[in-house]
């Protein structure tokens, strides 16, 4: 996700977060050269992208075809998210209600 716009450590060893943070607070060019390449990979994805990516993740999992036509506005799209999220959920509760 990060790609080469970010410093990656151990998030479990409280050490190699320290030396994480201490190299960034230290190496001014390091810091620069992430900063740049965050930025440029960040500008790699929208929130368009990412509901449309996420309605049709729902959409597979409810069983649902993706409509041929499914071109909305951002805030269409978010309705409909929220909405499919909701099923999605209850599917994910009636299947974890057998294993309880």
């Amino acid at each position: 996700m990060v790609g080469d716009g970010a410093l990656l450590v151990d998030p479990y060893s409280e050490e190699e977060i320290a030396q994480g943070i201490a190299r960034l607070l230290d190496d001014e060019d390091l810091r620069a050269r992430l900063v740049e390449r965050a930025l440029q990979r960040a500008a790699g994805f929208s929130w368009e992208r990412s509901v449309r990516q996420i309605h049709a993740g729902y959409l597979k999992v409810l069983g649902r075809p993706l409509p041929a036509d499914a071109v909305a506005s951002a805030a269409a799209m978010t309705a409909v998210l929220l909405v499919a999220g909701c099923l999605v959920f209850r599917r994910m509760e009636a299947s974890f209600a057998d294993y309880v």
